[in-house]
């Protein structure tokens, strides 16, 4: 095709440097395909909410070669109990295998580093703008060309197929601290009420460093204020050590079925809990079964 002359054309281009487009990156990459990841931040995005490696998610990893080996070099802090609080009702679960809390940026560079092994190209400070089907082929903002293009831009994008509205809100942080009555080595969700169908949470992640959150799809304008009086319970009234100052996100689930244009992974395609609020494991799980199937 003539047009072909003046674009960059790849077996596959990524949207999104996520932990969803990053999976698929590898593993497309490890297949010998020529594999291009745009994303449109300057570098790595840290989001708290992704601190937490739950005991679905680390078999996902290792999928990719990220065992527990690795996980522990990397700082990664076993969890090995849960605790949940129903009012004034609580009850324990020991996990039979470790989970992990290890702050999001040190795991999203184990991903980066899978990826650029296996010869992955990683684009960031690129906003997509436009994606068109050109004969056979995906273009990229009129220059970079596909025979696939995927879709891992997350729940709130150009290319999103669900209203925010529709989407469940969270808040949370990374706070240095000593928090009131919580173990460590333990995953603290609480519910009720303030926190209507989701919950609040506490988790260590190494160092003196708490994962604190709390989110819900059905009392969302409550959130801030539900964090605040969570954040309070545990720490106090004293200014707070912030690792990182207390940030919102949608999180990608839906109730319904959601018909998409381009193939779409993770968040993108709303796979994340709407019960739970899990999401990386289904980001990587959806990754790895499409990049190990798919036929270009």
């Amino acid at each position: 095709m003539e047009w072909m002359l003046s674009r960059t054309v790849y077996d596959a281009i990524v949207l999104g440097a996520g932990p969803a487009g990053l999976a698929c990156a590898a593993v497309l990459g490890k297949r010998g395909f020529h594999v291009l990841v745009l994303e449109q931040w300057p570098g790595i995005r840290d989001k708290v909410c992704g601190d937490g490696i739950s005991v679905f998610c680390v078999p996902q990893l290792a999928r990719l070669g990220i065992g527990e080996k690795e996980l522990l070099e990397a700082g990664a802090l076993p969890i090995l109990r849960k605790k949940e609080f129903f009012g004034n009702e609580e009850k324990t679960t020991v996990y039979e295998k470790p989970c992990y809390g290890l702050p999001r940026p040190i795991l999203m560079g184990l991903l980066s580093h899978v990826a650029l092994r296996r010869k992955v190209r990683i684009h960031f400070g690129f906003p997509v703008q436009k994606v068109e089907k050109e004969g056979d082929f995906y273009v990229v903002n009129h220059h970079l060309a596909g025979k696939i293009v995927v879709n891992a831009m997350g729940a709130v994008s150009f290319l999103r197929l669900a209203e925010t509205r529709d989407l469940p809100f969270g808040i949370s942080s990374r706070i240095f601290g000593n928090p009131s009555g919580i173990d460590n080595h333990c995953y603290h969700f609480y519910y009720g009420p303030d926190y209507g169908n989701g919950y609040a949470w506490i988790f260590p992640i190494g160092n003196g460093l708490w994962n604190v959150g709390v989110w819900n799809g059905d009392k969302r304008k409550d959130v801030a204020e539900a964090y605040r009086q969570f954040e309070r319970s545990l720490f106090g009234e004293e200014p707070l050590n912030y690792d990182r100052k207390p940030g919102g996100a949608f999180i990608g689930a839906s109730n319904g079925k959601v018909a998409l244009d381009l193939p779409a992974l993770g968040d993108a395609a709303y796979l994340a809990s709407y019960s739970s609020g899990e999401g990386i494991t289904y980001a990587l799980q959806s990754a790895i079964d499409y990049a190990e199937t798919v036929v270009l």
